[in-house]
Order: C-alpha cells, then structure tokens, then sequence
C-alpha cells in the first residue's frame, strides 16, 4: 500500500512521529506555559515542497499528525502497516457543493471522525470512513476553521466571525452555550485559528490578526469561561496539539510555511 502510495504522491515523505508514554492522568488546578518554547524542530520537507500546514491533532496511536487536505478528500493512515485508506466527500455526500472545503477534523474518542468546513455544516464519519451523518452549526457560527470535541460538546473556531464558540453536538437544532473571551490586544481584531484540549481538561485557542499578524496563544478554564493565560507566539504559528513527551505534557504549535514546531511545556502549578 505504501509503494502504492508514493506512486500516487510522489512527492509524500515521513515527517515526524512523537511517541506517547503510558502515563496516569492527574488533574491539576492550574497549569502554566513555559514562555519561550523548549525546543524548535525543523519538519523535512515542508519549507522545501512549499507545503502549508493547516491542521494539526493526536492520533488514537500517539503520534502528532498534520494535514495538508485537499478540497474533499478524507483519509486515515496508519502508521503500524504505512496502508492509507481515503475516500472523497462528495462521493458520499450529494448534497456536497462543489466549492466546499475541508479546513479541519478532530478524532473523537467515539469512533469517529468530525469533519469542519468552510460552512455551517460539520460531518460526521466512522473509522471506516463511511459517511454518518451532518451537524449543522447555529445561525451565530459562519464556519468552521479548526473544531475539536470537550466534555461532549463542539468547541468551534469562527476565523470568518472572528469568534470561538461551544456549542452543543446534536444533528439538528444545535445551539451556542457561550463564547471564548477573545484576548484584548490594542489595535488588533483577532480570529481564532486552532483549538485543542491538555491533559488536564484546560482549553487552548491560538488568534491571529488581521493578515495572520500578532498571534496570541490564550489558556482557558476547563469550563471554558474563564480566560486564565495571553502570550504572544512565534508569527508564522498555524495550528496547535498537546502532546507527552518522556511523561511531561507539552504544548506544541507548528507554524505554516517554515515548516517548525515549537515545543513549550506545560507545567502543573
């Protein structure tokens, strides 16, 4: 499968793998990022091919994966046998509009995959890839940047509405629960790009400016309605995904084009 692969994409390479430690989860009542990141590391390939990176999450086996989607194709890999199973969207979908696009997915802990786009509508797929069903987001909502899943409900980054959101996860009739506290920068409106969850259940959501200028990482209450922590990050930062790394959580945030990932710890205090 994977000659067949690199017949298909020759210009696909492995990247990167971060193997997860087994560790016992422990909650603590407060966590602080380290302000300058531990480590930076160079991902081949990405700078050299003019790759961009536009998502970024933990796979079910432990390893940071980061896609480059194409308008509607999803696709698992699995790293154990290198086979990759994918399938076009709009194959399955006919209500699939020809302009629409993939911006993000999220695998949930229920066996499936949630696809964001640039719409109100999110889908929802099985491992196999088969199509399940459709989760239309409230009128508030444009679209979906980056989407992750917290406590049994959607956290929603709206890059276009320049809001994140939690709303419920239901097929039809879902409904906002609140807002994230945006970070107040002076002179900048910032849009939420990426969103994921540590360890300990507080939520972080990654701002840019206005032409993806004055990135801010920002730490949220576990509830989500408490803004706890703002600091500034590296300007070409895309996406972000908490990792383990020797049994110590880590922050990671990839940049887009430059093709690095800074690595900043993630302290209980």
């Amino acid at each position: 499968m994977l000659e067949e692969m690199k017949q298909e994409y020759p210009e696909l390479e492995s990247l990167s793998d971060f193997v997860i430690s087994d560790i016992t989860k422990v909650i603590y009542d407060k966590v602080v990022i380290t302000e300058s990141a531990e480590s930076v590391v160079d991902i081949a390939g990405i700078k050299a091919k003019d790759y961009r990176i536009n998502g970024m999450t933990i796979s079910s086996g432990g390893n940071i994966v980061m896609t480059v989607c194409r308008p509607d194709e999803i696709g698992i890999y699995n790293i154990s046998n290198s086979s990759y199973q994918k399938k076009n969207i709009s194959d399955m979908v006919k209500t699939w509009p020809e302009d629409r696009t993939c911006f993000c997915y999220h695998e949930f802990a229920k066996n499936e995959i949630i696809v964001g786009t640039h719409s109100r509508e999110v889908y929802v797929f099985d491992y196999q890839l088969n199509y399940s069903h459709t989760i239309v987001l409230p009128d508030e909502i444009k679209a979906s940047y980056d989407i992750t899943v917290h406590d049994g409900y959607l956290l929603i980054c709206d890059n276009w509405g320049r809001t994140s959101y939690a709303v419920t996860m239901v097929t039809s009739g879902s409904k906002v629960l609140y807002k994230f506290t945006k970070p107040n920068i002076s002179g900048a409106d910032l849009r939420p790009v990426s969103v994921c969850i540590g360890m300990g259940g507080f939520i972080y959501i990654l701002w840019h400016g206005n032409s993806r200028q004055n990135p801010m990482l920002t730490q949220y209450s576990r509830d989500g309605r408490q803004l706890l922590t703002t600091m500034p990050v590296d300007d070409g930062a895309r996406c972000i995904t908490t990792s383990v790394v020797d049994g110590e959580e880590k922050l990671v945030i990839a940049t887009s084009t430059t093709g690095k990932m800074h690595i900043h710890g993630l302290v209980p205090a």
